[in-house]
């Protein structure tokens, strides 16, 4: 065998072998994940967020030997396993409410079917293979679960539009002005990013009843659990608003994770130019990107 054929004869060249790094695999950075679950009415005696609908983190998604039934990640999370339509499983942890420090976010198409996805600008490109849904993830600190640096949430579908919409049933929407709008009142003027303040999201509810939604039409409908901005209906003056600050300490270390390379990676991973600005202004409350109506939802828990 030659040296060029390798084997044993090639010793140790290996580790001082120049190596051109633009020909290297490399990999996006990567970040647990929770997901959106939509809730169900035939699980009214069943309770929890599989009745209400809320949010589900696969136990496989943080460290696992800090993340356990004795030691759960904040308050309001239970352990339970999330049940699939094909008849499999997730053992995990539920929560109706979540709280985010919001860094960044991110949207694009989906279409069933179709390997990866389609940036935010390209819906007729989307539309052409199939019926689009919107995926939307945002990246951030989670309260209770600083401990384990930045999560993404995942929302698709009219969930991903209810938390993007800036009318006032939107999250954004309504966190934008009964929190940051009136921040800045306090604040001279002079407007804070989202990331300031924790963002509370759980389902819609009328007192103790989930507000059901019935989606699309005949057989390409269902029934979904849209979520809400939580706790929040109404302006806060500054007492509320301190109660919501995320903290000196905290916000400064927001600040410097909202500046690394691997954060901005991950929020310009689904972009292409022209969509960058859009998403960039999106983020901070500006205008948003005008998104075409949804045919359907599917009939899966996300």
């Amino acid at each position: 065998m030659s040296k060029a054929q390798g084997g044993n004869e090639m010793g140790n060249e290996w580790q001082t072998t120049e190596v051109d790094q633009a020909i290297v695999e490399t990999f996006g950075p990567q970040y647990p994940f929770i997901y959106w679950v939509n809730g169900r009415s035939q699980m009214k005696q069943l309770g929890g967020v599989p009745y209400t609908g809320g949010w589900f983190m696969p136990v496989d998604q943080l460290d696992t030997g800090k993340l356990n039934e004795e030691n759960l990640p904040g308050s309001g999370w239970e352990h339970g396993s999330m049940e699939f339509e094909n008849g499999g499983s997730q053992a995990g942890f539920y929560t109706k409410n979540i709280h985010i420090a919001m860094l960044v976010w991110r949207r694009r198409w989906i279409v069933n079917g179709v390997d990866g996805g389609f940036s935010w600008n390209d819906y007729k490109g989307a539309r052409a293979t199939g019926n689009p849904r919107g995926h939307m993830q945002m990246l951030g600190l989670i309260r209770g679960m600083e401990q384990f640096g930045p999560t993404f949430l995942s929302m698709k579908g009219m969930v991903s539009k209810a938390i993007v919409d800036t009318g006032p049933s939107g999250v954004f929407g309504a966190f934008n002005q009964y929190i940051i709008a009136e921040a800045a009142n306090h604040r001279n003027g002079k407007r804070p990013p989202f990331m300031m303040f924790w963002m509370s999201i759980g389902p819609r509810m009328k007192g103790n009843i989930p507000e059901f939604t019935v989606v699309g039409q005949g057989s390409h409908s269902s029934t979904i659990t849209l979520p809400c901005l939580a706790g929040v209906t109404e302006k806060l003056n500054a007492e509320g608003l301190g109660k919501r600050f995320v903290g000196a300490e905290l916000f400064a270390e927001l600040t410097r994770l909202r500046k690394d390379p691997d954060i901005l990676t991950w929020e310009k991973a689904w972009s292409n130019t022209s969509l960058d600005n859009a998403e960039g202004a999106s983020a901070n409350g500006g205008p948003d990107p005008e998104e075409p109506p949804f045919e359907y939802e599917d009939e899966i828990p996300f």
